[in-house]
């Protein structure tokens, strides 16, 4: 590893002993890394399956040369997109691979809804896995700990996020079993990989295959939000990746405001719920909720959030006294969630030295000049020809 050593006296009275300081200043493995990678996404996903050893083995060697740059994670970002890259094209390939009908997916969809309603409850959990790759879970595990070592938002930027994902990605996603809690990692990436996706430039309805409108349950949208409102109460790494694919959704320019009213009265009753219970709430489903909340204010539109502010408002300042009291991470949430809110309330100041584009049209100036034009032949004075301004 290619390092840049700083020597410093260490001695405060003058003594002769010195301190090696050593960081890194290149991302010095990209050669053995680029090899590692073209070597993982070479492999046969049958022969993964029956055998997983080469294939975890790669990857552990990724995943200990990324963690050599935890302190320093921005000395990857040149070569975030080499590595990301042929990573996720092979997990499409897989992805694509598996049979998609939009009657499977609806029940899939149901059933995994379904399922998790139980598990909240308390009982059976979800039946079956059907969605299951061993190499498609090391590919993802790769690029976890890219977000782990570079954070999740430079990341996802170079996601794929072509129409065409968007489906199938989700049914995907609908495929997991909650309960595996050694694919958590494929979970979390694949709601990082469905929020990029939400914020597709096309109306939803022109790409869900399943006929039905926004709001109508199956619905593209529809299955996207009960997808992440059920990963919310998630104990690990989803409940981020759920707040963050849920706000993106929901703070579309072209999300109808019913979506985002339903979410948050879901929200309200999740929280007056907590303030009821005196500490006995789920305190996993509270975090999810909040953090969703707190996703949601710093990426939505001012107008159509004021809408619905009020709705968990008072919730939001009774949760002070009681969760916020005994958990410090619920308290910084709550805290910024207010702040976020009250924001919202402070009506917009447009600075005065901004430059202001106007309206300029070439019909208008040009029925000006005529007019211009017609007024000074009656009274006799000049017949030049005048500029025209746009």
């Amino acid at each position: 590893m290619e390092q840049s050593p700083t020597e410093k006296d260490a001695g405060a009275g003058g003594g002769g002993g010195e301190a090696k300081m050593c960081e890194n200043v290149l991302f010095a493995e990209v050669e053995e890394v680029q090899m590692l990678i073209a070597a993982l996404v070479g492999l046969d996903a049958a022969a993964v399956d029956l055998d997983e050893e080469e294939a975890v083995t790669t990857c552990e060697k990724l995943c200990t040369i990324f963690d050599r740059y935890q302190e320093q994670g921005q000395l990857l970002d040149k070569h975030l997109e080499g590595i990301i890259k042929p990573i996720m094209n092979r997990a499409r390939e897989l992805i694509q691979r598996q049979p998609c009908s939009s009657t499977a997916s609806s029940t899939a969809a149901h059933d995994t809804a379904a399922s998790r309603d139980s598990r909240d409850d308390g009982s059976a959990s979800f039946p079956v896995q059907t969605f299951s790759s061993r190499l498609f879970d090391v590919l993802l595990k790769v690029v976890y700990f890219l977000c782990k070592v570079r954070g999740y938002k430079p990341v996802v930027q170079l996601l794929p996020h072509e129409v065409h994902d968007v489906e199938p990605v989700l049914k995907v996603m609908q495929g997991q079993d909650p309960t595996d809690h050694e694919r958590w990692p494929t979970r979390y990436v694949l709601l990082l990989w469905l929020s990029i996706l939400a914020r597709v430039p096309f109306d939803l309805n022109t790409i869900d295959s399943s006929g039905g409108g926004v709001g109508e349950e199956g619905s593209l949208a529809k299955s996207i939000i009960e997808l992440c409102r059920s990963y919310l109460a998630d104990s690990g790494l989803a409940m981020k990746g759920a707040s963050v694919c849920i706000a993106q959704l929901l703070t579309r320019p072209d999300m109808e405001s019913v979506h985002i009213g339903e979410f948050f009265q879901w929200a309200n009753e999740v929280l007056d719920t907590t303030t009821a219970s005196d500490g006995g709430a789920d305190t996993f489903r509270v975090t999810g909720v909040l953090l969703s909340l707190v996703e949601m204010f710093k990426r939505g539109n001012r107008s159509q959030l004021l809408e619905h502010v009020d709705v968990i408002f008072d919730n939001t300042l009774d949760l002070v006294d009681t969760v916020g009291a005994t958990s410090s991470l619920l308290r910084k949430l709550v805290m910024k969630l207010t702040q976020r809110i009250g924001l919202q309330f402070l009506p917009p100041k447009i600075p005065t030295w901004r430059y202001q584009r106007g309206h300029r049209s070439l019909l208008v100036n040009l029925q000006r000049q005529q007019g211009q034009g017609t007024g000074q032949g009656s009274s006799g004075e000049g017949g030049g020809l005048s500029l025209i301004h746009i």
